[in-house]
């Protein structure tokens, strides 16, 4: 009776470290203080928001894309946007944007990207998905 009551505690011992170890691997920037920095441009057809989020040694971004001209071919277009920092490195990626012409990506770690504290502007790209360049966005940073 004594051996299964060890033995019982000790599978009980293993279970709850295997959920905290899962519960770390899959978020692995709980506990981690959070700083951020956040760049804005504006054209005549485009405004965007570009937040970059430093936890711990971990980079993530958070981008949203407003089109405020007035071709409604944009809103059923597929999109990129291109954001290049001071350090040589390039975010990329796909989009299109909803009804409203909006388009907020998701708060994501970024393999590779600098976290851009110290930077004042930046430049983003918008374009078609098969490389078509439609403009040429700075983002200053706010302070």
């Amino acid at each position: 009776m004594k051996r299964m009551i060890i033995i019982a505690a000790i599978l009980i011992g293993l279970v709850l470290c295997l959920g905290l170890s899962h519960g770390q691997m899959v978020q692995p920037n709980v506990f981690k203080k959070s700083h951020s920095v956040s760049f804005q441009g504006q054209t005549n057809d485009w405004i965007i928001d570009y937040k970059l989020f430093r936890v711990g040694s971990d980079v993530e971004i958070e981008p949203k894309i407003t089109y405020i001209g007035d071709d409604e071919k944009m809103l059923l277009s597929s999109l990129r946007y291109e954001i290049e920092d001071d350090k040589g490195g390039i975010i990329a990626e796909a989009f299109t944007l909803d009804k409203k012409g909006v388009y907020e990506g998701q708060r994501t770690n970024c393999m590779g990207c600098h976290y851009l504290s110290k930077v004042e502007e930046i430049e983003a790209s918008i374009g078609l998905i098969d490389g078509g360049l439609l403009e040429r966005v700075p983002l200053r940073r706010l302070q």
